[in-house]
C-alpha cells in the first residue's frame, strides 16, 4: 500500500507532468501551424511570379499578333488602292481621256492614293494606341497581382504571429497548470500532515 504523503506527490507529479505536456503539445501544433502558413507564403509568392511571367508573354503574343494584323491589314489596303487607281487608269483610258496632261482624272487617282495612305496611316495609328493601351492594361495587370500578393502575405504573416503567440501561451498555460498541481499536491500534503500532527 502506498503512504498517503506518496500518493499525494505521485498525483501531484502526474498532474504536473500532464499539463505540461499539454502545453508542449499545444506549442508544438501552434509550431506545425506556423510552418504551414509560412510554406504557404513561399508557395504564393511562386504562384504570383509565374502567373506575372505569363501575362508578360500573353502580352507579347498579342502585340505580335496585332502588329502582324496590322501590317496585313495595310498591305491589303494599299494593294485594293493600286487596284483601284489602275481600275480608274484603265477607266479613263477606255473613255479617250489622256490622264498624261493631269487635270481632273489624275486629280482623282491622286485623291484615291491620298486616301488610301490616310487609311494605311490610320491603321498604323490605331495599332500604336491600342499598343499603348495593352501595355497600361498589363502594368495594371501586375501591380493588381503584386497588391494582392502583397495582402496575402500580411494576412498569413499575422496568422503565423497569431500561431506562434498561441504556443509560446500554450506552453506558458501548461508551465503554469504544472505550477499549480505541484503547488496543490504541496499543499495537500501540508494539509494532511496537520492533521496527522492534530490526531
Amino acid at each position: 500500500m502506498i503512504a498517503v504523503p506518496t500518493a499525494f506527490a505521485v498525483a501531484g507529479a502526474a498532474q504536473a507532468g500532464a499539463s505540461l505536456l499539454g502545453g508542449i503539445k499545444g506549442m508544438m501544433g501552434a509550431r506545425d501551424e506556423q510552418d504551414a502558413l509560412e510554406s504557404e507564403a513561399i508557395r504564393r509568392q511562386a504562384l504570383a511570379g509565374i502567373q506575372e511571367k505569363l501575362l508578360q508573354k500573353d502580352y507579347e503574343f498579342e502585340q505580335d499578333v496585332a502588329s502582324q494584323a496590322a501590317a496585313y491589314n495595310t498591305e491589303m489596303l494599299r494593294r485594293e488602292g493600286r487596284q483601284v487607281v489602275g481600275s480608274q487608269r484603265a477607266a479613263f483610258g477606255a473613255s479617250g481621256v489622256d490622264i498624261s496632261a493631269g487635270g481632273s482624272p489624275a486629280d482623282a487617282m491622286m485623291e484615291t492614293t491620298k486616301t488610301v495612305e490616310r487609311d494605311a496611316r490610320m491603321i498604323a495609328y490605331n495599332r500604336i494606341v491600342e499598343g499603348l493601351q495593352s501595355k497600361n492594361q498589363l502594368g495594371l495587370n501586375i501591380v493588381a497581382l503584386r497588391l494582392g500578393v502583397q495582402s496575402d502575405l500580411a494576412s498569413l504573416t499575422r496568422q503565423s504571429k497569431a500561431a506562434g503567440r498561441a504556443g509560446t501561451g500554450s506552453l506558458l498555460s501548461g508551465a503554469v497548470g504544472a505550477g499549480t498541481a505541484a503547488l496543490g499536491a504541496y499543499t495537500a500534503k501540508k494539509d494532511y500532515d496537520l492533521r496527522m500532527k492534530g490526531k
